[in-house]
């Protein structure tokens, strides 16, 4: 039987096209994305496209890439110019609107900018920057696809700052230079722009110091460098490197003064700050003669000081005439009223002299002066060729130089003008300066011969320990420095008609100090210390003088000294006087502790000298010389003269010192070199003369270190010394030999003293123990190999208190060894003690069967180690010295 077949319709879509329409549909998506966000294109005109490249060239915004250069071609109209097509990305819509400015962004470095420099790594890029920073009047422009590029970084929307307008008659500051406010940066020039009037910069400045613009600020142009040049001197002065190269403009603005928040609002740029002050009345000059004068450098002066400008000079050939236009600063501006005099100064060289010295450096000015304060104003003056002729009576002061002092300044008694200067030149021997001075007939009784003169700056101030003088001058004084006449003695008489004039009041001081009948003395020494002129002379603890001056003697290489005592002490110095230094401080440190020693705190800081006058000896006269110890214990000790031979080398220098028993007793002068030898000589004071006889030995010490001990630690810091261990000779001698290692302590001290041979010398050394039942009884005092040199011999000291102990039958072994003992129950280690391991040590065992006492020098046998039963000895032995206490 057949089964009949099933028949089923096939399905018409296979799932193997599922893939290919998953891929159309991703496929047509992406071609709408690629279209919705295609950016779209700008065309940016430049000037210059050097740096740029397509495809690298990024549009920026705010440090954001938000296009890229995709085109360049030259402008078809102008082939100067490049046209750049930037494709921008569409989410930055808002570029494409009038009003947007675009500039190349490239590094740029000046003295008076930095910018731009990202781009040394990254490469030149286009900035972009908005009309508005508001976004309502953003999207309300006008769209536009074409700009024209600028050629600076415009100002930054953002933070704008304050824009000013200044007017200018030139053209002397760059764009860029630096806006100042006390030195410092607030802002730069943006730009400069001629004009039918002048010039006219617009500046910046910065945000955050917008308030410091008012609206009656002033500006001025400043060079960088001003360079003064007088007869004191030159005085170069610069602002910031950039103004030096670029100019720069200054700013002041008065306290209280209202704000500036208005932008664009317009200022007068002054030449300098001189001529911010100046009056703006011009006053006219006219002369009969013509000056060769620059305008440009000159100036007015009322009394010396700087009155004013010459602004115009103009010589009429016509005429004859010179006429000069000048401005005065508001300050002077009154006193050119119907009573002014002004007149030209220039230098003049003559058989009296030179006259207008100041005129030398600065050059021709004009000066002026009135008489009297009237209020009735004149524009129009005669330029006189000199001063009018002063009403007083005239005096001449003589100095060693001009000080600077301008004609016209102010002479003061007690705060008070007397008169004033009228003229200084140079004396015919062209050694001093002459000045003219004129006083008032109502003042003229106050100048005598007991009259001095000085010169007063702005402050006086004379500070020292005894006492303070301060006074300030006039306000002439302040400017210019004033002349003081001082007088104490208003009924001394008057036939002087020259005066010395000094240049400060601490030079008068000094001057009138030693008018008191007081002595002058010369100190002569090889070290001045911190001793200068003014140190004060002390005398048990009063201030008796001081120091005047001081010199270098080049005969005689030392240095002499002038001082000077006053009248009630003077008769304290005479011939057995000694002068001594007291400045600053002493301090001498060892292991004993530190000594200070000082004298007046005047002293420690300026220096000083003190004196002592042991005995009522003659009387010395006016300038009798002295010596200058360096201090007061070379005053009261005296020393004696020694030396030594040293063959061996050393640490010891100049000042090491000389000690017995721990007491300073002298110190090295001198080290020379004779014949290969060493020769040291030294001084010792006399008071230490006992220890100076012929068997006495000097060693040096330095410091040593070893396991157990530090020996002399005071050497680290005041280096090696001579020590000296007294003889027992009574005969004096000056010339000893120094050995470098120090001698046995037991040297000339009372006790026995026995001989001991062995085989080696082992670990011992001189001042090694001798014990006896563990109780140190001597010393190693010296050694030394045998007469057959088969071995060594040791001298023992063995110290009075315990010589009884030794017998003739003692027993000596090294107790330097260290026994043994291995066995089953452990390991036996037997010394003396710690001490002998490592430097070594002797130790004697008695018998029971106790001998007589050993003599001296007698000879025993050391044994290389004990034997058992030697430790086990108990020998009775009575001490029969009844200087000795051997018990606690």
């Amino acid at each position: 039987m057949s089964q009949e077949a099933v028949v089923k319709n096939k399905k018409s879509i296979y799932i193997v096209w599922i893939i290919p329409v998953v891929a159309m549909i991703m496929a047509g998506w992406m071609i709408f994305k690629h279209y919705d966000e295609k950016g779209f294109d700008i065309k940016i005109t430049f000037d210059d496209a050097s740096g740029m490249a397509v495809g690298k060239t990024a549009l920026m915004y705010n440090g954001i890439k938000i296009g890229q250069v995709s085109n360049m071609e030259m402008h078809p109209n102008d082939i100067s110019k490049i046209d750049v097509t930037v494709t921008v990305e569409k989410v930055a819509q808002g570029v494409a609107r009038a009003g947007n400015v675009f500039w190349k962004v490239e590094p740029k470095l000046s003295l008076t900018e930095v910018s731009g420099l990202s781009t040394i790594l990254g490469g030149v890029y286009i900035g972009v920057m908005p009309e508005t920073s508001d976004p309502v009047k953003l999207k309300a422009s006008v769209p536009k696809y074409t700009f024209e590029a600028l050629d600076d970084t415009p100002i930054n929307i953002f933070n704008p700052g304050l824009l000013i307008y200044l007017h200018a008659s030139t053209h002397d500051i760059k764009v860029g230079a630096p806006i100042m406010y006390r030195k410092m940066s607030i802002g730069k020039v943006l730009d400069s722009k001629l004009t039918d009037k002048g010039v006219d910069y617009t500046i910046q400045v910065n945000n955050k110091y917008k308030s410091l613009i008012k609206k009656d600020s002033q500006f001025w142009k400043i060079s960088g460098m001003e360079i003064r040049a007088s007869l004191a001197g030159i005085r170069v002065s610069m602002e910031s490197l950039a103004s030096v190269v670029a100019g720069g403009i200054s700013v002041s603005s008065p306290i209280g003064s209202e704000l500036q928040n208005k932008d664009h609002s317009e200022y007068k740029l002054y030449k300098d700050i001189d001529h911010l002050n100046l009056n703006k009345n011009i006053i006219t000059l006219v002369s009969n003669d013509g000056y060769n004068i620059d305008i440009k450098a000159a100036h007015v002066f009322f009394k010396g000081s700087n009155a004013g400008d010459i602004i115009a000079l103009d010589y009429n050939p016509a005429t004859d005439k010179t006429t000069f236009q000048i401005k005065l600063k508001d300050k002077f501006y009154h006193l050119a009223n119907k009573d002014a005099r002004f007149w030209i100064v220039e230098p003049e060289m003559g058989l009296n002299g030179v006259n207008g010295l100041g005129a030398i450096t600065r050059g021709p000015y004009v000066s002026f002066e009135t008489t009297t304060k009237s209020k009735k104003m004149k524009n129009k003056f005669t330029l006189y060729k000199s001063p009018a002729k002063a009403i007083g009576k005239h005096f001449k002061l003589v100095a060693d130089n001009s000080f600077s002092l301008k004609d016209g300044i102010n002479v003061i008694h007690k705060n008070i003008i007397i008169g004033s200067l009228r003229t200084h030149k140079l004396a015919r021997d062209n050694n001093k300066v002459l000045f003219d001075i004129v006083v008032a007939h109502k003042y003229k009784h106050l100048i005598n011969n007991s009259s001095s003169f000085y010169i007063q700056g702005a402050m006086e101030v004379d500070a020292s320990f005894e006492g303070m003088y301060l006074n300030i001058g006039s306000i002439t004084s302040m400017v210019n420095s004033g002349i003081v006449l001082k007088t104490p003695d208003l009924k001394a008489k008057s036939t002087y008609k020259e005066f010395l004039l000094v240049e400060n009041y601490k030079t008068f001081k000094n001057n009138q100090y030693t008018k008191d009948g007081g002595k002058t003395f010369t100190l002569v020494t090889n070290d001045l210390k911190s001793v200068k002129s003014g140190s004060p002379i002390i005398y048990k603890g009063i201030r008796v003088g001081k120091v005047l001056s001081f010199y270098l003697n080049k005969t005689t290489s030392e240095v002499e000294l002038k001082i000077y005592i006053k009248r009630e002490y003077s008769d304290q110095v005479n011939s057995s006087t000694n002068f001594f230094n007291v400045s600053g401080v002493e301090i001498k440190a060892g292991l004993n502790g530190v000594k200070l020693h000082t004298s007046s705190f005047e002293s420690i800081v300026n220096g000083g000298i003190a004196f002592k006058t042991p005995l009522k000896a003659d009387a010395v006269k006016n300038m009798h010389t002295f010596t200058l110890y360096r201090d007061k214990d070379a005053v009261d000790e005296k020393y004696i003269d020694i030396s030594f031979l040293m063959n061996e080398d050393s640490s010891l220098k100049e000042g090491s010192a000389i000690v017995y028993k721990s007491v300073n007793i002298g110190q090295v002068k001198e080290l020379k070199l004779i014949d290969d030898e060493v020769i040291i000589y030294a001084i010792v004071k006399e008071e230490h003369k006992n220890l100076l006889v012929k068997d006495s030995i000097f060693w040096t010490e330095d410091v040593e270190m070893s396991i157990d001990h530090i020996k002399n630690p005071s050497s680290i810091i005041s280096g090696a010394f001579i020590k000296v261990l007294k003889g027992n000779s009574s005969e004096f001698s000056k010339r000893f030999s120094l050995a470098s290692n120090s001698p046995a302590p037991t040297i000339n001290k009372k006790g026995l003293r026995v001989l001991v041979k062995a085989s080696r010398l082992s670990s011992l050394k001189v001042g090694s123990p001798v014990f006896y039942r563990q109780i140190q009884i001597g010393k190693v005092e010296g050694y030394g190999l045998s007469k057959d040199s088969k071995g060594v011999e040791l001298k023992l000291f063995i110290d009075e208190c315990y010589s009884y102990l030794v017998r003739d039958n003692s027993i000596f072994y090294n107790a330097t060894a260290m026994g043994m003992d291995i066995s089953l129950f452990g390991v036996k280690v037997s010394t003396e003690t710690i001490s002998t391991m490592i430097h070594g040590g002797i130790t004697m065992v008695v018998p029971n069967n106790v001998k007589v006492k050993a003599q001296e020098m007698k000879e025993f046998k050391l044994h290389d180690a004990p034997e058992e039963d030697w430790i086990e000895y108990t020998p009775e032995l009575i001490n029969d010295n009844v200087g000795c206490v051997n018990s606690i």
